[in-house]
């Protein structure tokens, strides 16, 4: 008989206070978390701050693209959704990369900040790309991270790219993440 052993990657991440912080180096999670109360997204920070006070997760799941209209788990009302993983750019050059949601949301690749859409609102004033950021990617997989922070009920979130010598956004597709299969 041959024996198989099968490995996956993993990264250390240098997150404060956080004990064996690791990441998978492929595939979109999703992870949704209550929101605290007293909660305002305005800001980048705000939001990330809001999601470390959420404390534990109430729903976790791999996920192919950032683009919905339901609620992923439970709750259905004042909540957190954050999705991470990887992202394959296949062509260099300049993309612009944009958020519409339900309410506050922030785009970055790598840590850098992109996109964002702070505050309360409805996606109508964004679902031509109107909240993107312009960055120049070379060939290559990015840390991918989208953070929506719902008030209220309802819930749209969409990431959407306008690759190099495109004249329109589509959203982002399943197959630009890397795959965990």
């Amino acid at each position: 008989p041959v024996d198989v052993v099968y490995t996956l990657e993993l990264i250390a991440l240098d997150v404060p206070g956080a004990t064996n912080a690791w990441l998978p180096r492929a595939g979109l999670t999703v992870e949704t978390r209550r929101l605290p109360g007293d909660a305002s997204a305005e800001t980048w920070d705000e939001a990330l701050a809001l999601w470390e006070r959420a404390g534990e997760a109430a729903g976790r799941a791999f996920a192919e693209q950032v683009f919905g209209g339901l609620p992923p788990h439970e709750p259905a009302a004042d909540f957190l959704v954050r999705f991470q993983g990887w992202l394959r750019i296949g062509q260099a050059g300049e993309y612009a990369l944009a958020t519409v949601s339900d309410d506050a949301s922030f785009l970055s690749l790598d840590g850098r900040r992109i996109a964002a859409w702070p505050g309360q609102h409805g996606p109508e004033e964004g679902v031509f790309g109107q909240r993107h950021g312009v960055v120049a990617l070379k060939k290559g997989i990015y840390r991918f991270d989208y953070l929506n922070v719902q008030f209220g009920a309802g819930y749209r979130v969409v990431a959407a790219w306008r690759r190099p010598g495109e004249k329109s956004f589509e959203v982002i597709p399943a197959s630009a993440f890397v795959s965990a299969d």
